[in-house]
């Protein structure tokens, strides 16, 4: 009987098949420039492009981590590493081979084997390495009310382009998703809540959703400046910021869906290596 073992590195996910003892080597860019950033600007963007590219600017190496292991909306669980992840900042211009992702990938496919050579990456220049614990803590998971979810089906094409499904759109008082699934919707809370949010919905498919609430509450409404004109037309009338619901009863009242308190496990990322990169 053939086994396989998983395992677990700084560059991803791979399997030994027991039966010939080779390992697949790990997904890595073809071609990657790492160069420190001393411009002290305060913007650092990056971007998950087609094709297999990713683009990072003025990023601490902490912030290339959280995106390269999809933890960035929940960033406490990233634990140890030394004091210069959070000061020192790099330019990364990488791009992946024709044949690894292949034309037309776009939305988690695109964004989890691009995270995957961006670890490879990691591994590389950083010589970081990682290891996963799971650990129980406070949590949310969400959950079905009893008179069932609220959940409009997407007639999305997801297909049509890199940013046609599986993202949001909006600001701390509303979001909108597009083609989006619950995994997609647990991420977002991710970047509203205190505790980490696991999905026991059960629901699968692709949904568009908009969920607006009040994230003041018990707090000073904030001054209601103007927005811009295309936010205006494409997302309607701001409402009364005051008339909202708190974010635990907005997901009840408008898409059917419940956050309960509960232990769960929680994989917790801890660095157990890094240095500063080489660059070229």
């Amino acid at each position: 009987m053939r086994s396989n073992l998983l395992l677990v590195s700084a560059a991803g996910l791979f399997a030994i098949g027991s039966a010939r003892g080779q390992t697949p080597a790990p997904l890595s860019f073809e071609v990657a420039s790492v160069k420190a950033n001393e411009s002290n600007d305060q913007r650092a963007p990056s971007m998950i492009l087609p094709g297999g590219r990713f683009t990072a600017t003025n990023n601490t190496v902490r912030a290339l981590i959280l995106n390269a292991y999809g933890i960035f909306a929940t960033p406490y669980l990233l634990q140890d590493g030394p004091s210069w992840i959070d000061s020192a900042r790099y330019d990364v211009d990488a791009r992946a081979g024709s044949d690894v992702i292949p034309a037309g990938t776009t939305g988690a496919a695109l964004w989890e084997k691009t995270r995957l050579m961006l670890r490879t990456l990691l591994a590389d220049r950083f010589k970081l390495s990682m290891r996963r614990e799971t650990k129980e803590m406070s949590g949310y998971q969400m959950v079905v009310v009893k008179s069932g979810a609220k959940l409009q089906k997407s007639d999305r094409d997801c297909s049509a382009g890199a940013t046609a499904c599986h993202g949001f759109s909006g600001n701390p008082t509303r979001l909108s998703g597009m083609g989006v699934d619950m995994n997609d919707l647990v991420a977002a809370l991710n970047s509203f809540l205190d505790r980490p949010v696991v999905d026991r919905t059960g629901i699968e498919g692709l949904f568009d959703i908009k969920l607006q609430w009040n994230p003041f509450a018990a707090r000073p409404q904030p001054d209601d400046a103007p927005r811009n004109p295309a936010a205006e037309a494409r997302e309607g009338p701001r409402p009364d910021i005051a008339s909202l619901p708190n974010i635990f009863d907005a997901l009840e009242q408008q898409l059917g869906l419940r956050l309960e308190s509960r232990k769960i496990p929680v994989q917790i990322y801890v660095i157990e290596h890094v240095e500063r990169a080489r660059e070229n």
